[in-house]
């Protein structure tokens, strides 16, 4: 397991027992998703588009947010699933 998947696995375990609030600025989508309930994608410094969830992505309407979200979306599932099967 990488190191990343063990500082998300552990940041997961740690939001559960605390119910602690994260805040990520990140290119990295398929990390945010494991562990964030909202997600705002940013465009030179202004907010494009609010997603309340992880379904939400699925669902996102601007050209760049959907740019970022297909060109992540294989490692998201990646990630998804290596933390839900372990």
């Amino acid at each position: 397991m990488s190191i990343q998947l063990q500082i998300l696995d552990l940041s997961i375990d740690l939001k559960g027992a605390f119910q602690v609030l994260y805040f990520f600025i990140t290119h990295g989508l398929a990390a945010i998703t494991s562990l964030c309930d909202r997600v705002l994608f940013f465009k030179d410094g202004a907010v494009i588009e609010d997603v309340d969830n992880l379904q939400g992505l699925e669902h996102v309407r601007d050209e760049y947010s959907l740019n970022l979200f297909s060109a992540a979306k294989a490692m998201m599932l990646l990630a998804a699933t290596e933390i839900l099967t372990r």
